[in-house]
């Protein structure tokens, strides 16, 4: 699967090889399971990717829908979660509307604000049109990595993502 790295607000390939004790960003399990997860073909659905990925990091010990605040009115879960050696890492993994983008990274800073995060991990299609190439009409406004890294610089977030 076709995968691109960006890094923001205080977070490097360096920062990220450092949390997770590797030499090289590619070896990290972040990037081990996108890399080895099965391309589905043209008609595959988002479920069918959200259930690979849920598999995939619960088998690396992730912990599912993990409560992002102590405040239970809050009551917003983040996907995963997982110490990486000392690290509070919060992982996002979105295939929906570009709008839940941004949940994402607000729930992010909650955790980051009540000193639950040290970094905030968020994936999404490389590109929807060609992942999804005999469903045009249904990924239309989806998230994807472009949109993302040209919307992040424009949110005040203060947190490593």
């Amino acid at each position: 699967m076709e995968y691109k790295n960006y890094f923001f607000y205080e977070c490097s390939k360096e920062d990220l090889c450092k949390i997770f004790n590797v030499k090289k960003i590619e070896n990290t399990e972040i990037h081990s399971i996108i890399h080895f997860l099965e391309d589905r073909g043209k008609s595959a659905m988002q479920a069918d990717y959200n259930k690979d990925f849920k598999k995939s990091f619960s088998d690396a010990g992730w912990k599912k829908e993990v409560q992002v605040s102590k405040d239970t009115h809050i009551g917003m879960i983040c996907d995963f979660q997982k110490n990486i050696n000392g690290n509070q890492v919060y992982l996002e993994i979105q295939f929906g509307k570009t709008e839940a983008i941004l949940k994402d990274v607000c729930k992010m800073q909650i955790a980051y604000n009540e000193n639950s995060l040290d970094l905030g991990i968020l994936i999404v299609p490389f590109e929807p049109r060609r992942l999804f190439e005999n469903r045009q009409r249904s990924i239309g406004g989806m998230a994807y990595f472009k949109m993302a890294k040209l919307t992040l610089p424009h949110l005040h977030f203060r947190f490593p993502i």
